[in-house]
């Protein structure tokens, strides 16, 4: 049975996201992963993942985070994924059983 919800939820390597028509938030979904030590982007220093949140209504783009504005609805989000990773609904071989590398030379921002 497929489950219809009004959400995506998306991982890409370590960060997992919910988005909807509204919102967009991500966060490191992984517990094994060093949230003090992560690749923000390809060209960034290691530096620690906070979770973020991006209004789309008002913020198409995402370049404004509004997750300490809205703690809320970042509480909620998280929760949604957490609840859908734990829940094996929509699992692929892909990257929520994949067992990533926690070594910074050959992690998802390597090379």
């Amino acid at each position: 049975m497929i489950a219809i919800t009004s959400y995506v939820v998306q991982t890409h390597g370590w960060v997992g996201a919910v988005r909807d028509k509204q919102w967009s938030y991500t966060e490191i979904w992984k517990p094994e992963a060093r949230q003090d030590q992560y690749h923000v982007t390809v060209s960034a220093p290691l530096a620690p993942y906070k979770p973020q949140l991006y209004n789309l209504q008002e913020d198409p783009k995402e370049p404004v985070d509004v997750a300490d504005e809205y703690p809320d609805v970042a509480k909620r989000y998280s929760a949604k994924l957490k609840e859908y990773i734990a829940s094996g609904e929509g699992k692929t071989d892909g990257s929520f059983n994949a067992k990533a590398s926690l070594d910074l030379k050959e992690g998802l921002y390597a090379k």
